[in-house]
């Protein structure tokens, strides 16, 4: 029952890049160079945005090289989330409203009308991303290679449906009525049942996270011949809160499995490591993954702890 979709847009961008070389080959420099970059893009569905970088490395010495970047950074809407045609839906919730006024009351709990569809309004997507990080490559130890990379990403308007459900959307708005989330219900009266619930995307308030980025390898000889890999990459996850609107509560995901129709999984660490063996035209691998204990996400304030996943 898929509404029809029609839409167009239109993107007009003007961009400059420079890049800097300052010092090389120079006791405690062998390398020191900056870089930045500057683009105006103007949107026909949002208006213009202006992104920026700016960025540099430095080279102590041969081994070592340090890097650091910080940008302004955007996702305009695609044409999917402005312009999907409207589908609707009937999906059981316990109304809030209605169990305030008669508790468990089995007319509370009962299927209600949803229609989710485009949303031409969208902004785009604006954040703020820094990484900070280096590579170690010795020379007393050919073919090995260590990167360590800080990040730090803070996103405001992030697109994502209001909400995420029907019964998310009720109880939002009967936690505040001041909530983006009430214009969202439709309702004969105050007091009555809802007889729709509109789910679209949004421009969130805010998603925040944090974590570093650790990627080891090392390649050797065996012989005149064969050759053995190492690899391991790895990712510890300090931080991911969402806010979904200006009055909601910010929910903490890092070390969280969120279980539902779509389930995503926030484990605090994860990582790869894979062995490889070649001989000519024989080759074989072995790969390792590895996810970090989570906790099952209940709701805003409670968790349920669950065993390690690997």
């Amino acid at each position: 029952n898929i509404g029809v979709a029609t839409g167009k847009l239109s993107v007009k961008e003007v961009f400059g890049e420079v890049a800097v070389p300052i010092l090389k080959d120079t006791p405690g420099f062998q390398e020191l160079s900056l870089s930045g970059a500057v683009r105006l893009t103007d949107y026909s569905t949002s208006g213009s945005v202006t992104t920026w970088k700016v960025g540099g490395t430095w080279k102590p010495i041969n081994d070592l090289l340090l890097r650091g970047t910080l940008s302004r950074d955007i996702r305009a809407p695609n044409l999917y989330e402005l312009y999907r045609g409207q589908s609707s839906a009937i999906s059981i919730v316990l109304d809030p409203v209605c169990n305030a006024q008669t508790p468990n009351n089995a007319l509370c709990n009962q299927n209600v009308p949803q229609v989710s569809g485009g949303n031409p309004n969208l902004k785009p997507e604006i954040s703020k991303t820094l990484a900070i990080g280096g590579v170690f490559t010795p020379a007393g130890l050919p073919g090995f290679s260590l990167s360590i990379d800080y990040y730090r990403i803070n996103m405001a308007g992030a697109i994502d449906a209001v909400g995420g459900s029907a019964q998310a959307i009720l109880n939002n708005c009967f936690a505040n009525a001041a909530a983006p989330d009430c214009a969202l219900i439709t309702r004969p009266s105050a007091t009555a049942f809802p007889t729709q619930v509109l789910i679209s995307e949004a421009n969130a308030a805010f998603l925040r996270t944090a974590g570093v980025d650790i990627d080891a390898s090392y390649r050797t000889r065996i012989g005149d011949d064969s050759s053995l890999g190492v690899r391991l990459y790895a990712n510890s996850l300090s931080k991911f809160d969402y806010q979904s609107n200006v009055t909601a509560a910010p929910i903490h995901f890092a070390g969280a499995n969120v279980v539902g129709s779509n389930p995503v999984s926030y484990p605090r660490w994860r990582g790869t490591f894979s062995l490889d063996y070649t001989n000519g035209n024989f080759g074989v691998t072995l790969s390792e993954q590895y996810i970090g204990k989570m906790s099952r996400y209940l709701n805003a304030s409670g968790y349920a702890t669950l065993s390690n996943f690997v």
